[in-house]
């Protein structure tokens, strides 16, 4: 198996990488905004004001005379409103509800998606718990987590220090 994996791999190797993309970084690739994750929607938020919604659930979605009409259930009621485009953020089988019947191809592909089962704990400790010779000079834990291997019988796969990666 494995041997005949890397001579497939030194037969088909993969195509050259496009020269129009970023050299890529070296070293951590893993990263965040400076003042975690909320950054990005926070800005988003703050750019377009009272055009975001917050409690609206979009329920229905429909041409119409080239548009689409897009039916919300809001803390207020039912609101219609008309676009001339739709993007979905949703998981798949979301969307695909949405899309049934405008678009049925597209229904039955995205209710195809496997999501695979994941869960996620979130521990803290505190500094006095670890030991001191796992603090950089920077006063970081000098560690981003570990694997777990199978041989231990852990199921879970892996822990993460989100501290770590995301000062």
């Amino acid at each position: 198996g494995a041997l005949n994996l890397m001579k497939e791999k030194k037969d088909n190797p993969p195509p050259a990488r496009d020269p129009r993309l970023p050299t890529p970084p070296k070293g951590q690739t893993v990263g965040s905004f400076r003042k975690g994750l909320q950054t990005l929607p926070n800005a988003i938020g703050a750019t377009l004001g009272d055009k975001v919604k917050l409690s609206w659930t979009l329920k229905d979605i429909e041409r119409e005379n080239g548009k689409y009409k897009l039916t919300y259930t809001t803390p207020q009621g039912p609101v219609c409103v008309s676009a001339k485009t739709v993007v979905f953020t949703t998981p798949s089988y979301v969307a695909a509800q949405l899309l049934r019947r405008e678009i049925p191809d597209a229904h039955s592909q995205l209710q195809s998606f496997f999501y695979p089962p994941v869960g996620s704990v979130v521990l803290a400790y505190p500094k006095t718990a670890v030991r001191d010779e796992m603090y950089g000079e920077d006063g970081r834990v000098n560690a981003f987590g570990q694997l777990h291997p199978r041989t231990q019988g852990i199921t879970t796969l892996g822990s993460i220090y989100s501290s770590s990666l995301f000062p």
